[in-house]
This record gives structure tokens, C-alpha cells and sequence, in this order.
């Protein structure tokens, strides 16, 4: 086998000297890990026998920013067609301030750049600018050289996410250089600045064709930390190690996908890939061959009358003309090597080596094989965990994604890229479609059910294969035109439905009748023709997919397919009837969707086929949870129009689509009921709860009924017990999650908490939902509660008393200041002032007498619980600036509303009050916090959510959460740990 010639220049930087200041007052800190991981790729692509190794390596001192120049001018150009390049750098990443009359792209102002070696002040020297990367790159981009670069550093950011006890390094020093002069550019000498001025960067620096990975994205950090007693690159440590599982025989969309799935659960830089033609993305890495998954076996005979061999699997057995490989062992274990050739859907002729065949005394009537290169479609999972712990969540993904699981499962890191979500959440296992995560699409399974994740695995390749005979059709020289198979759906009278696109939508019609639940029962009937539209025989078997179960229904012969005369017809039999009864399931009604949905494949040859082996029995339902029902439910296929031969095989899909007739007005008894506390199930109330509600308007205490259900009617007694019951069913889940980790991990210190929406939101992964995957966290926090609330009530000493934690987590003040009064602590007159200056000017004294009274509640809070628990350590935090929306924004908001009414219109003087008020109330607490050394311990959280972050005025979204609960995290682990002995 030939190899493939792979230059390499392989850069780690650990000597940093931090006693050297650059500019007077900067300077990198050393590392640790960067040699060790270069050296340990080094020795990878070393061993490796698919490469013909030319090698570069500088490490430490030798890695200056002139040697790397030299290494890309000298060596790595030395690459031809055919040939690979990779440049690995592990080191510091940086900024310096652009030039922005020139890089006009650079919207923050900074251009990133690699820290090279250096042992003298001057940033000019020693920072290798991305835009000089890009030259280096174009310059040895030629046609047919593959190019790939590794980055293990970070340019911007400082948001990591802190594993516990682990000390983190992040591999950038927070350092932004001042902006270089231009001749001190790599480029300087092609291109005067003079001459780019106007110009767009591609127009002077065009872009080499490459694949990139990096640590981080650009505003996260890359890190460092101890793993395995070592220090480590996160994101070097962990690409090697899915490079050494995989062989590296992997595409860069799986490799990036495998690393994030590896890092994302512990650490929250997220790896960033990016080539400069999308088809690069699916390449393997360093063109390295990409292995088929699939493998099978099966026998093949030989046939004496025409000298072939013949194999007992087909296309229906997932073989593939032309693709599918062969390996079979005679009797006296000799190895035949060969491939299929002409397969029908049931057989195949397999075409061996001829020299094998020759070194034969005689033809071997029957042999075992194996088969490699079947056809597959896996499907593209996003796990997104919000219940376990960061090693639980690693040991799930360790064991779907294996690598002897990619027949049918593969990790997609990007959600709307996926085909299917995975959920560990409510202490349940469960999957839904991308994004809609309240409609399981078959039943859950409890977290701590004996052998959960061994029948998880056993559902998605179930659904795997489902998806695969789901969109089976002909591609090949023997696909016959799917015109020749007319087919006619009607209703149970014989009058015609009208398709579109292949897709008939039917309405579901009251029978008069109840079930002996009390509901209304929903029916539609239908029957299906098909018609041979050709003058020869066809063999038609009619399949039902439905709950990820296939039922294969040969028309009119219960055994096998059998043929349709030339222009005749036949009316499809399911399960013995002509006509079809569909109903409405109780999945559709239950989680409230628009529409049940079921799918015929018509499968039609010229030849006889098998197709009964195909049968395989529906998956749990998801309204088992309600043990009850049936459900049908599909997407649908299309296909494209071409030429056929006149003899072979194809296939058609009709999707029957059946609209849930309660869906404007879905039964509020049966909900009542699936959410009420003395009967209900919890597992029902999590998805219900989701599907129906969401967090109440304002900073008003729990949940609401979404606005999509405005047809129900809200009022009364019935409507509140909902209210009340959808309430308890958001604390019951948390605090369930609380009582099994502290079952399952004794020796963890535990934590209480009260609060309000940032550490109890319903429907996001807040605080608590974070810090609860580390430690046992009880939770008596509830959405839009307020300190007045929760001081009332006195539910904290209570708690602390029987829970005996080691760290109380406080939040509050935030609603009481925020929520229905920030009315009375606003002007309605107030001065003017140029655009986001002097705030103050708008509140009245209420304002800070308002503030003097949730210090007092905090203080006696605080003395209380340092008399009577004194070893008890109390952490309080600040709320980073809300983002109220603009002046009469049709946004839902609450914050947005007050100022309108206050005539505050500008978006200046709109951001300046609210973060005015947050830091007030952050001062306050801070220097209250500080009268209670060694018990009471302050965060600021203030500017720690991006922009983009935001779930909407005053709450972050999920990733802004995890940011926020980075902080948490590591306090809270500094003060649980045992000082060393």
C-alpha cells in the first residue's frame, strides 16, 4: 500500500518568562504541558505506517517567530500534489491592537496572533498575526497538497470552566499588544500599506485551501490542567486520543465532533473548525481512508451452470452493487478477497480475485464471509446533559460513541445538525427531534433502571436501521421508473384523497363513541391501491413505518411478495383488512402535537424478492408513561426524476399525515390529571410541564401557560390547581436530583440554596441545574421569588437544620429591585444629560431606602446563621446587567415595560439605569458580605455574560449560565476542600 507524504512542522512552547515584561508591565506565565503534547503527536504521526514522515519540530527557544517563517518557506512548500502538510502549535495565544484603516473586517479592534518564543521585550517580534499565518499558508497552498493546522492556544476570552480541585492554567496571558508598525508585517515587502488601503483582506492576502482546529473559539480559552498526573492541553490531550482510537482514520466533522463531545462536559471551550472549501470538512484526517463501520456476514454458494459464485444477501440485507467487500475462508483457511457486483434485493454475485481462484484445485461449493462496506445511515446524535455528573456525562458518551457503535450512532456537537437530541434530565435517559425537548419520540428510560444505557443503545440502532429502509430507493443502473407503480389512497367509501408531493394530510373525525377513559375517539379510515402501470409482472411489498417499527405487508400473500399482472390492481392488506383504521394515538394527544404521521414504503421489482425479514416490532411509545396508547408518527421522502431501464427494482413513499383534532383545544381534564401531585407520574409532569408552560410575565413567582394556548380558558379554580400542580411538579425534579446524588455520593459536602429564577428557572439550565452535577445541591429557591419573600418565610434555618451543609448559596435582591416596584424608584421627570450619563438622575430616595432594607434582611439572615452555624460558609453574588429591551419593544419583557412608562426612550440612558442600579446593589452586598471574614464570601458576576448570551432581559441562557456557574464552582470547591495535612 502506498503512503502518503506528510511535512510537518510541530511548534510547543512551555519556557515563558514571566519575570520579562514586555512594554513595561506584561508578560506571558510559563507552561507546562505544550512540548510534551507536541512530542506525543510527533510520536503518533511517527508510528503511523500510513505516512512517509518529514518532520520539523521546535520547541522552546527554537520556536521563534523567524524560525517558523523559515520552516513554512523551506520545508513544509516542499510539499506536491498528493502530499499532506500539518502545522501543530501549542503554546499562548494574544492580541494586539489593529490597524483599522486596514483591517476593517476587525469589528473588536484586535487581530489575534500565536506567542512565539522570545527573550526580549518587543511584541513585533516574537507574535506571529493570524494575518501572517494566512499568508504563510497561501504561500505553500498548491493544487492537490492537503493542509491542516492544529492550535492548542487561545487569542481573547477568559471564561473557563473549572473542573473541581483541578488547577487551570489558561493559555493566553489577557495580554493586548499595541498596534505593530507595518513594516514589521511578513508580508510588508509584497504589499505596502499603501497599496491595501480600500481594500478587502482576501483581495491582498487571498486564502490557501486548509482545514483549521483550534482550542477555543475566539472568545473562549483554551487550558491547561493536570490529567493523568500530567499537565496537558485539554484540547491536545483529547484529539490524540480520539486520533489513537480511531486511527486516525477519521473525518474532521466526526474528529471535531468526538473532541467537543470529550471537553464540553468539563471545560467550556468549545473546539472550533473551520476549511476553506465545505467538502473539506468530510475528508479524513491528513487523507487518511475513511473505514466503512458496517459489516456483515452471509454464505455464498457457487453455481456450477455459470461458473459465479453467488451471495444469500441483497440489497434489502444492506449490500451495495460495486461497494460491498467479501472476505471468505476455505476450508483449509485460505483467504479470498473479493466484492460484489450485481445484487437484486434479496442475492448477489460476488466476483473474486482472479489469481485467487486460479491457486483453487476446484470451485468451493459454499463458504462463510464476512462483508465490509455495507450500506449504512447512522444517525447524528446531540447529547445534551443537564442531571449528571461531568464524569457520568463522559461515560455515557464514551460508550454510544465508541467506535463499534458508528454504524449507527455518530456525536454532532451543533444541535440543528443533528437528527436526534439525547437528554439525561429529570433522572431520565430520553430522545427528542433537534430542539423540541418536552416530545420524547419513544418511552424514556430511568437514569438508574438497571442497564439504561445498554437498551438506549439497542433504540437508536433500531432507529438507525429504520431510517436506513425508510429511505431506501434505487439509485443504480437497475432502478426502474417509479411511474410504473400508480398508487391511490381513499377513504373508506372509494372516494379519492388528493397527494401532495406524495403527502396526504386527513383529518381525523369524532365517532360518536368514548374510550373508557371518557375521551372522544377520533378515526379516519382509508384504503391504498396500487396499479401496475406496465405491461410485465411486478412484485410489490407495501411496509408500514411506524414508532420505529417496520411491518412488511406483502399485498395479498402473507409469506412474500407475489406479482401484479401488467395494468392490474390490487388494494394494499394490513394485517388482514383491505381497510386501514388510523386513530388518534395518544402520543399525539397527550404531548400536544399538530399531528400524528405514518409512512408506506412500496417496494416493486421485476423479480421476486423477500422482504418479511425486514419485520421488526415497534419501540416503546413515549404515552406509556401514561400507560395507555399507540401512536403513528413519520417524516417524509421525495425523490428525483430520471431514466429507467425496463427490469429491476424501486420504491415509493406516501406519508399519511392525521390532524390531531384537540390540538386548538387540547382536554384540560386528562392534563389535570397527568399533573396532579397525588396521582400524576413525575416523569409525565416534566414533558407536560415543558409542552404547556413557561416562566411566568414579570418577576412574578413560577410559571404560566404559554402564549400559544391563549385558547384555553385562565380563570377559576380549575386553571389555578394546573398552575399549582405544573409548579410542584419543576420543584419535585430538582430536588429529586438533589436526594439521589447525595445517596449515591455520601461523602460529598452538601449544599443548600435560596434564591430566586438564576438558581431555579423551569425551563433553563440554571445555576443550581449546573452546580447540582458536582455537588448534592437541596434547592428552595423558586422563579421570581423575592428576599422579603424568603426571608418570611424562614424555610433557611429550617433547611440548614436538617440538610447540616457546608456551603448555603444565596440569591436574591435582584426581583426586589428589578420586578413590579421598580416603578416607585423612578423619576417621572429627570434632568437632561447626554445619552448614558449620570443615571442617578433618574431614581428617587426610595431607590436606596429600598437598598438599605435587603442589606438588613441579608445582615440578619447572616448574624442568625453566624451564631448558630458558624462553620457554615455563605456565598451571596451580584446579577449581571440585564438587557432591557428597546422603547416600545413588542418583545415580551418586564423590565422594558417600566421604563416605557417612565418616558426613559434612549437605549443609552435605558442600559446606563439598570446597570446603575446592579452595581449599587453589587457594592452594597460586596461590602456587607466583606463584615463576615471567613463565613460569608461575595461574587461579582458582572460583565460574565456575553451579549449573545442572553435568554432574554434579565435571565442568560444556558451557555451564559454555565459561565456564570464557572464562578460558582470554583469557589465553592476552594471552600469544601480539607487544607492539606
Amino acid at each position: 500500500m502506498s503512503k502518503t507524504t506528510l511535512y510537518t512542522l510541530i511548534v510547543g512552547i512551555d519556557t515563558y518568562d514571566s519575570s520579562l515584561t514586555i512594554g513595561g508591565n506584561l508578560c506571558f506565565h510559563p507552561l507546562q504541558g505544550c512540548v510534551r503534547d507536541a512530542k506525543a503527536l510527533q510520536e503518533w504521526l511517527a508510528a503511523d505506517p500510513d505516512f512517509e514522515l518529514k518532520s520539523v519540530t521546535l520547541y522552546n527557544q527554537d520556536a521563534t517567530k523567524s524560525n517558523i517563517a523559515q520552516a513554512f518557506r523551506d520545508h513544509l512548500s516542499k510539499a506536491q500534489a498528493g502530499d499532506s502538510v500539518l502545522f501543530f502549535y501549542s503554546g499562548h495565544g494574544t492580541q494586539e491592537k489593529a490597524d483599522m484603516e486596514v483591517w476593517t473586517e476587525e469589528t473588536d479592534g484586535y487581530i489575534e496572533g500565536l506567542a512565539c518564543f522570545y527573550d526580549k521585550g518587543n511584541p513585533q517580534d516574537f507574535i506571529l498575526a493570524d494575518k501572517e499565518l494566512r499568508y504563510l499558508l497561501h504561500s505553500i497552498s498548491k493544487p492537490g497538497v492537503h493542509i491542516t493546522t492544529l492550535f492548542d492556544c487561545c487569542h481573547s476570552g477568559d471564561n473557563t470552566r473549572a473542573a473541581m480541585g483541578e488547577p487551570l492554567i489558561l493559555k493566553q496571558g489577557n495580554l493586548v499588544f499595541p498596534q505593530r508598525p507595518w513594516d514589521n508585517f511578513l508580508f510588508a515587502k509584497q504589499h505596502s500599506r499603501a497599496s491595501v488601503l480600500g481594500k478587502r483582506t482576501r483581495d491582498f492576502l487571498p486564502e490557501g485551501n486548509y482545514v483549521a482546529l483550534a482550542a477555543a473559539e475566539s472568545d473562549q480559552s483554551a487550558v491547561e490542567t493536570a490529567i493523568g498526573g500530567e499537565r496537558h492541553g485539554v484540547f491536545a490531550f483529547h484529539l490524540l486520543h480520539v486520533l489513537r482510537q480511531s486511527g486516525g482514520n477519521i473525518s474532521y466533522r466526526d474528529l471535531t465532533n468526538q473532541v467537543r463531545n470529550r471537553i464540553r462536559f468539563k471545560y467550556s471551550q468549545r473546539t472550533k473548525i473551520f476549511a476553506s472549501r465545505a467538502d473539506l470538512y468530510e475528508d479524513g484526517f491528513l487523507q487518511k481512508k475513511l473505514p466503512d463501520p458496517n459489516a456483515g456476514v452471509g454464505v455464498v454458494t457457487f453455481n456450477p451452470y455459470t461458473s459465479q459464485y453467488r451471495l444469500d444477501r441483497g440489497i434489502l440485507a444492506r449490500v451495495m452493487p460495486n461497494s460491498t467487500r467479501v472476505q471468505a475462508r476455505t476450508p483449509e483457511g485460505k483467504i479470498l478477497l473479493g466484492r460484489v457486483g450485481a445484487a437484486d434485493l434479496n442475492t448477489a454475485d460476488v466476483i473474486f480475485s482472479a489469481s485467487d481462484l486460479a491457486a483453487l484445485e476446484k470451485p468451493i461449493e459454499r463458504m462463510s464471509v464476512t462483508l465490509d462496506r455495507l450500506a449504512g445511515k447512522p444517525i447524528r446524535l446531540y447529547f445534551h446533559n443537564k442531571d449528571l455528573s461531568e464524569q457520568e456525562a463522559d461515560s455515557v458518551a464514551t460508550f454510544l460513541f465508541s467506535a463499534e457503535n458508528q454504524a449507527y450512532i455518530l456525536p454532532e456537537s451543533d444541535e440543528e445538525r443533528s437528527d436526534y437530541t439525547l437528554l439525561a434530565w429529570a433522572g431520565m435517559y430520553y430522545l427528542t427531534l433537534k430542539g423540541d425537548w418536552f416530545r420524547p419520540v419513544v418511552l424514556p428510560l430511568h437514569i438508574d433502571e438497571e442497564d439504561a444505557l445498554k437498551k438506549l443503545l439497542s433504540y437508536l440502532q433500531q432507529m438507525a436501521t429504520w431510517h436506513f429502509f425508510k429511505d431506501l430507493r434505487n439509485q443504480g443502473p437497475d432502478a426502474i421508473s417509479q411511474d410504473l407503480l400508480q398508487i391511490d389512497i381513499m377513504d373508506g367509501q372509494g372516494n379519492p384523497f388528493q397527494l401532495l408531493d406524495y403527502v396526504l394530510t386527513s383529518p381525523l373525525r369524532p365517532t360518536g363513541q368514548m374510550d373508557k377513559f371518557g375521551r372522544n375517539i377520533y378515526e379516519t379510515e382509508l384504503k391504498i391501491q396500487v396499479t401496475n402501470r406496465s405491461d410485465k409482472n411486478l412484485y410489490v411489498a407495501a411496509l408500514w413505518f411506524s414508532d420505529f417499527g417496520i411491518y412488511a405487508s406483502a399485498i395479498g400473500n402473507p409469506d412474500s411478495t407475489r406479482p401484479i399482472p401488467g395494468g392490474k390492481s390490487e388494494v394494499v392488506e394490513i394485517f388482514g383488512s383491505k381497510a386501514i383504521t388510523l386513530e388518534l394515538d395518544d402520543t399525539t394527544r397527550l404531548f400536544h402535537k399538530p399531528n400524528g404521521s405514518s409512512e408506506f414504503k412500496f417496494i416493486f421489482s421485476t423479480e421476486p424478492f423477500e422482504s418479511k425479514m425486514l419485520d421488526e416490532e415497534s419501540l416503546p411509545t413515549p404515552d406509556l408513561l401514561s400507560t395507555r396508547g399507540k401512536n403513528i408518527k413519520t417524516p417524509a421522502t421525495d425523490e428525483a426524476e430520471r431514466t429507467w431501464p425496463s427490469s429491476g427494482w424501486n420504491s415509493r413513499n406516501i406519508e399519511i399525515r392525521t390532524l390531531n383534532p384537540e390540538f386548538e383545544m387540547p382536554d384540560l381534564r386528562e392534563l389535570e390529571n397527568a399533573l396532579d401531585p397525588a396521582m400524576g407520574d413525575p416523569d409525565l409532569g416534566h414533558f407536560l410541564t415543558g409542552i404547556y408552560f413557561q416562566k411566568k410575565s414579570g418577576t412574578a413567582t413560577g410559571l404560566e401557560l404559554k402564549k400559544e394556548m391563549d385558547v384555553l380558558e385562565k380563570g377559576g379554580f380549575f386553571m389555578d390547581r394546573l398552575m399549582a400542580a405544573a409548579n410542584y411538579w419543576a420543584n419535585y425534579r430538582r430536588n429529586s436530583h438533589y436526594s439521589k446524588m447525595a445517596k449515591k455520593n455520601s461523602t460529598l459536602p452538601k449544599i443548600v440554596s435560596e434564591g430566586d429564577s438564576w438558581f431555579q428557572h423551569p425551563l433553563l439550565d440554571d445555576i443550581i441545574d449546573n452546580v447540582g452535577r458536582f455537588y448534592p445541591t437541596y434547592c428552595l429557591a423558586a422563579a421570581g421569588d423575592t428576599i422579603r419573600n424568603y426571608f418570611a418565610k424562614n424555610e433557611i434555618a429550617d433547611a440548614v437544620k436538617r440538610i447540616k451543609p457546608t456551603v448555603l448559596l444565596l440569591s436574591g435582591g435582584g426581583n426586589d429591585i428589578l420586578g413590579d416596584d421598580l416603578p416607585k424608584f423612578l423619576n417621572g421627570t429627570f434632568d437632561d444629560a447626554p445619552e448614558g450619563q449620570h443615571p442617578e438622575r433618574f431614581f428617587l430616595d426610595s431607590f436606596k431606602a429600598e437598598l438599605d432594607a435587603i442589606m438588613e434582611m441579608y445582615r440578619t439572615i447572616f448574624d442568625f446563621l453566624k451564631v448558630e452555624y458558624p462553620q457554615l460558609k455563605i456565598v451571596t453574588h451580584s446579577y449581571d446587567y440585564p438587557r432591557p429591551v428597546e422603547y416600545k419593544s413588542k418583545k415580551r419583557n418586564w423590565i422594558g415595560q417600566y421604563l416605557d412608562e417612565k418616558g426613559i426612550e434612549r437605549p443609552g440612558d435605558r442600559s446606563a439605569l439598570v446597570r446603575y442600579m446592579l452595581t449599587q446593589f453589587n457594592l452594597r452586598l460586596k461590602n456587607l458580605s466583606d463584615e463576615y471574614p471567613g463565613q460569608v464570601f461575595h461574587l461579582d458576576l458582572r460583565k460574565s455574560v456575553r451579549d449573545d448570551q442572553w435568554n432574554d432581559e434579565i435571565h442568560p441562557d444556558n451557555v451564559g449560565f454555565q459561565n456564570v456557574s464557572t464562578q460558582f464552582l470554583r469557589l465553592i470547591t476552594s471552600l469544601v476542600q480539607k487544607p492539606e495535612v
